[in-house]
C-alpha cells in the first residue's frame, strides 16, 4: 500500500537561468477541504535581484524557510485558529485526515463533543445510530 503524500518540498522554477522572466518557489500541499494536492507559487520581490548569484542565495533562504514550515505543520489552504475532533463527520474523512478538522465551531463540532463526552455509557450501536441521524441533520 503507497503512502499518501501530504506535501511536497519547495523547489526553485529559475526560469532556465534567466534573470529577465519571473522566477519563483513552488511548493504542494494537500488541501483538507477537496483532499487535493494544490501547487503554491511563492514570488516574494525575486525578480528585484538582478544577478542570477544573488537570486540563488535568496531563493536557497526562501525555501529553507517555507521547508521547515512545512515541516513543522503549515498548510496554506488552512486558515483556521482552532483543530478539533469531529466524529459525526464520515468516517472516511475523519481517517483521511488524521482525525483532524479545521474550521469554527458549529453545530457538527458541538454535537460531536455531545456524543463523546456525554452519552459515553451507551452501546456502540447506539451511538452510531445517532452519529447517523446527525450526519442527516
Amino acid at each position: 500500500m503507497e503512502n499518501e503524500k501530504i506535501i511536497i518540498l519547495p523547489r526553485l522554477n529559475d526560469q532556465n537561468g534567466d534573470p529577465l522572466k519571473k522566477w519563483f518557489v513552488f511548493y504542494s500541499c494537500r488541501d483538507p477541504r477537496t483532499n487535493e494536492m494544490k501547487r503554491k507559487k511563492v514570488y516574494r520581490a525575486l525578480h528585484k535581484y538582478k544577478t542570477t548569484t544573488t537570486r540563488y542565495k535568496v531563493t536557497e533562504k526562501l525555501i529553507e524557510e517555507i521547508s521547515q514550515k512545512l515541516k513543522s505543520g503549515f498548510n496554506p489552504w488552512i486558515k483556521a485558529t482552532a483543530i478539533y475532533t469531529n466524529s459525526v463527520e464520515y468516517e472516511h474523512a475523519a481517517r483521511v485526515f488524521g482525525r483532524h478538522k479545521a474550521g469554527n465551531k458549529t453545530f457538527a463540532y458541538y454535537a460531536s463533543r455531545f456524543i463523546k463526552d456525554e452519552l459515553t455509557d451507551l452501546s456502540k450501536e447506539t451511538i452510531g445510530t445517532y452519529t447517523s441521524r446527525l450526519r442527516i441533520f
